[in-house]
């Protein structure tokens, strides 16, 4: 029983030294699978036929700032290979700023979409 109670202890001590933001932060995979999404949807608002929406453009450009921020900080290593992942939640998180700029105009949208896309296609290029 009292081995029981220490293991307890320790796994309980060791989850509360965990930083609340590390537990409540989402996973890379469900950002990829959102961000997958939101791309689809972003693509077909921009393409000529689309019926562009610019609060549903806004809340997907606003989701790729808040979460490759969130993924940004996350990443701690200072090795070359954690610098270039980081620096491709960067490159989004940089892009989609610069698109909220133009979020008004679909016929603006559309180069930012793309470029967008060309951020998340590199990133997988290299890191999948």
């Amino acid at each position: 029983m009292r081995a029981e109670y220490r293991r307890f202890a320790f796994f309980g001590a060791a989850l509360l030294a965990l930083p609340a933001a590390a537990l409540a932060a989402p996973s890379l995979g469900g950002i990829m699978s959102q961000w997958s999404h939101d791309m689809s949807v972003a693509r077909t608002m921009t393409s000529p036929r689309g019926r562009y929406q610019e609060g549903t453009m806004r809340a997907i450009l606003e989701n790729y700032i808040h979460n490759s921020a969130a993924m940004e900080a996350r990443i701690t290593r200072h090795t070359a290979s954690a610098i270039a992942f980081r620096n491709g939640f960067v490159r989004v998180r940089t892009d989609a700023q610069a698109a909220l700029a133009d979020v008004a105009v679909k016929s603006r949208m559309a180069p930012h979409v793309t470029r967008i896309l060309h951020d998340c296609y590199a990133c997988h290029a290299r890191f999948r």
